[in-house]
């Protein structure tokens, strides 16, 4: 979202960004993203509960394979489940057996 506008971009970009924060430089908010970016790339998979900010990482860069869409009920079946594979046992914690 453009701060001065309150309008929705199509796109990032570090021109349009320090256009909102002009005592950030366009240098910076390009490092920015590089690094966020490389950071990202050790991920090995994104779980997004929304359609419009999957397609927004998508668009932004991250590989489509990786950023995920479910919705809040699959997602958190999901993530159970993981924990459930990372705790060897199988068994779900009484935390987690309310569903």
């Amino acid at each position: 979202m453009r701060t001065t506008t309150e309008k929705a971009l199509p796109r990032e970009s570090p021109r349009r960004c320090h256009e909102c924060f002009p005592e950030v430089s366009p240098q910076a908010f390009f490092m920015r993203k590089r690094f966020v970016q490389s950071q990202m790339s050790v991920v090995d998979r994104f779980l997004r509960t929304q359609q419009l900010p999957r397609d927004r990482y998508v668009d932004w860069g991250l590989p489509a394979e990786k950023v995920v869409f479910r919705g809040v009920r699959a997602a958190a079946r999901a993530i159970g489940a993981r924990q459930d594979d990372a705790s060897g046992t199988g068994l779900r914690s009484s935390a987690n057996s309310a569903t």
